[in-house]
């Protein structure tokens, strides 16, 4: 049997032998330390061996639950008090303020984890009202000398009084932080002491007090950035400020900043751009025409972009035809339900562009094999609403219900009946009540699930 996979042994055999207890235990609880916590522990019934390994465990992966609050600050406590004298590589613990969690007991751990050299810390606060009964992130998280990752959520971050130094810090992810005070360069401070930052995610929220994020770093490679779609901010003077020679990678799903500036993107390779560009404001119009251009001049060079259907209309109504020119563009994903024809004509700008189209493939079952009859009374819904407040409607350019009519009479197999009483477009080339075979008169129309060029 020796010769035999383990796996084609006998089962009484391979039960006889357990190759993870052969691991060394450092091993074991390096294997440990990225599983929670709670089922760390449960290894301890496992055998003899397993009974004392999670102690070793380096690190901590909490979730906080209301029934056992008290039990769970007991095991903290004691687990810090066991490794007193041990390095904590992770701290991860995830609560609720509302439930009736100690903040301060809560801060008291962070800052331990941190002066025990953690390189890996991720607190999150899942109540999401109410900041001011939330207790602020200890000091000692600007001035630790291990952290290699930090992830903040739903938290409170005071304002240091001295330099932030972060020398080893490479992935920070920032979610609807609350800040002290309404110091503008509070971002850029916090950056700019973090010299080997890499990876960079901040998710602004609608009553973020920091109105000017300004990311300015040289070795920064990928950056994210996320806000509420419609804020009710729209009286604030939001704005973004990049300037990241080394950026490879950025997603840009800011919809509230009403001045977007990026500058020596000279590297950048691939861009996600899901924005607006404040486009539910009250801006100047010809304001956002000059963010919206600005911004495009300034990622020229990208190689590969990524933009939605929302995006690519507001980007139409703003500029039109006079898009600038991509000499690098190689790869540009347009994620569309509809693409207005006279869009292409914006598109074709782009230089070195081969194109190729790819009508969506996937037709819902019902569609192909059993619908016959549809009876369109009314086109709404919250997303035609806020498209409305966008888009002023263009003859030609954008109408929801034709495209939806247009795509049921194509892609029906079975359809024998299809009446409208609110869609009553001669273009679609059928009266209505037409029997199937009269509404398939019409040319093919640009309808897509997803573009790829």
């Amino acid at each position: 049997m020796r010769n035999v996979p383990f796996l084609l042994q006998p089962f009484e055999r391979r039960r006889e032998y357990d190759r993870i207890s052969a691991l060394p235990d450092p091993l074991i609880t390096e294997i440990l330390l990225w599983l929670p916590t709670r089922d760390s522990v449960k290894t301890s019934v496992l055998s003899t061996q397993w009974r004392n390994l999670w102690l070793d465990v380096p690190g901590l992966d909490i979730k906080f639950l209301f029934s056992n609050a008290k039990t769970i600050t007991s095991f903290i406590e004691r687990f810090l008090e066991f490794n007193r004298d041990a390095r904590m590589r992770k701290f991860k613990i995830t609560y609720d303020t509302s439930k009736g969690h100690d903040p301060f007991g809560i801060r008291e751990w962070i800052a331990t984890a941190i002066s025990r050299g953690a390189q890996h810390l991720d607190v999150v606060d899942t109540f999401l009202r109410y900041m001011s009964f939330k207790e602020f992130m200890p000091l000692d998280i600007y001035k630790s000398k291990t952290l290699v990752s930090l992830k903040l959520v739903e938290v409170r971050m005071s304002n240091p009084d001295f330099v932030v130094s972060l020398p080893c810090l490479k992935n920070m992810h920032l979610e609807k932080i609350m800040y002290s005070g309404e110091d503008p360069s509070f971002m850029e401070k916090l950056i700019s002491g973090c010299p080997v930052l890499e990876d960079l995610t901040v998710f602004r929220s609608s009553d973020d007090n920091v109105l000017v994020l300004r990311v300015t770093s040289k070795s920064l490679k990928r950056f994210r950035v996320w806000s509420d779609r419609w804020s009710r901010s729209n009286s604030r003077e939001f704005a973004l400020e990049i300037d990241a020679s080394g950026l490879k990678y950025m997603k840009l799903g800011d919809q509230q900043s009403k001045r977007i500036v990026v500058k020596n993107l000279r590297s950048l390779f691939m861009i996600d751009i899901d924005s607006i560009f404040n486009g539910g404001s009250n801006t100047n119009l010809e304001m956002k025409k000059d963010t919206t251009r600005d911004f495009l001049n300034g990622i020229s060079r990208v190689r590969h972009m990524i933009v939605p259907q929302l995006t690519l209309e507001v980007l139409y109504r703003y500029l039109g035809s006079n898009i600038p020119i991509f000499p690098n563009l190689k790869h540009l994903t347009l994620c569309v339900v509809y693409l207005p024809f006279s869009f292409w004509q914006c598109i074709m700008y782009l230089n070195n562009l081969n194109v190729e189209k790819h009508e969506g493939s996937i037709v819902p079952q019902c569609l192909l094999s059993t619908l016959e009859c549809v009876e369109i009374r009314e086109f709404t819904g919250e997303e035609t609403r806020t498209k409305k407040k966008i888009m002023k409607q263009k003859k030609g350019t954008f109408d929801p219900l034709m495209n939806v009519a247009r795509y049921i009479l194509e892609n029906s197999l079975v359809l024998n009946h299809f009446d409208s009483l609110s869609c009553n477009q001669p273009n679609l080339g059928y009266r209505q009540g037409a029997s199937y075979n009269q509404k398939r008169i019409f040319s093919k129309t640009w309808v897509f699930n997803y573009l790829t060029f």
